[in-house]
């Protein structure tokens, strides 16, 4: 039976794992959603089928058109080809009434996002080395956005919407296009050849808690990370993200069992959330 303190350790590891992508605020609009008759006449108007396609042919043209994510295009569209066309339909539809095409980099943040939530358990049953490749992708992106704005590196890591956000994440598309490719690759690992893990335990999240110590983080730094505590007056944007990256440098320190126990679970308790 995990503590009350190490379940929120635990909470702490899944989200920021999760937040860098599959937050529904940062880069994305998120499902569209029609509360107004405005926007359901608009709808109603847009709705044929000769212009959901029209739009879904020029989606199709601007992702197979960044090479970034032609590997990911390529791939996803292979492995799940059912998931991937509901997927162009829905980004065709809100295409069609928003009347604008989001960018390449929104939409595969999207789809992204959809296949963790979709599939991401799967992931958790990956190999050592294919689950490894998800977290140090998603350190990397973290890395990337932290060498620019430091506000940004912070909405990122908690989840939270920002104007420069989606710029940022436009001049991170390898980072977001490798992450994209580890988190499908772990699935389809998982798949064909499933790793049973243990569970971790009270130790092993005491462990990480310890490295985090170790390399310098005090109390009000883990609280922000673990517990989603944040302190009044708030933590500077530059200590904020900077202990994010520590974060990861902490879990990838860990010995390889306690790590990969950590990184099957959180993964897995994602793609059930």
């Amino acid at each position: 039976m995990f503590s009350a303190a190490h379940f929120r350790l635990l909470m702490g590891a899944i989200a920021m794992f999760l937040s860098g992508a599959l937050g529904a605020n940062l880069w994305s609009r998120g499902a569209l959603r029609l509360s107004s008759p405005q926007e359901q006449s608009s709808a109603n108007a847009v709705s044929s089928a000769a212009v959901i396609a029209e739009r879904r042919g020029l989606i199709e043209r601007e992702l197979a058109g960044a090479p970034e994510f032609a590997a990911f295009v390529e791939s996803m569209s292979r492995a799940f080809p059912s998931d991937w066309s509901r997927q162009l339909d829905a980004f065709a539809f809100r295409a069609a009434v928003s009347r604008t095409l989001d960018p390449p980099v929104v939409e595969v943040a999207d789809i992204l996002r959809t296949l963790r939530r979709n599939r991401g358990v799967v992931s958790g049953k990956s190999g050592d080395a294919a689950l490894t490749r998800v977290f140090e992708a998603q350190a990397r992106l973290t890395e990337a956005l932290a060498n620019g704005d430091k506000k940004i590196c912070v909405d990122f890591l908690l989840g939270q919407s920002s104007p420069g956000l989606q710029m940022a994440m436009a001049r991170s598309r390898a980072e977001l296009a490798e992450l994209a490719n580890a988190t499908l690759a772990a699935i389809l690992d998982g798949g064909a050849s499933p790793v049973a893990r243990a569970p971790p335990d009270d130790a092993d999240f005491d462990n990480l808690e310890k490295e985090l110590r170790r390399r310098g983080l005090g109390q009000t730094e883990i609280a922000a990370l673990l517990d989603g505590s944040l302190p009044d007056p708030p933590l500077a944007d530059s200590v904020l993200c900077d202990a994010g990256l520590v974060y990861f440098e902490a879990l990838k320190a860990l010995p390889p069992d306690v790590r990969m126990r950590i990184y099957a679970f959180a993964i897995q308790v994602m793609g059930k959330a």
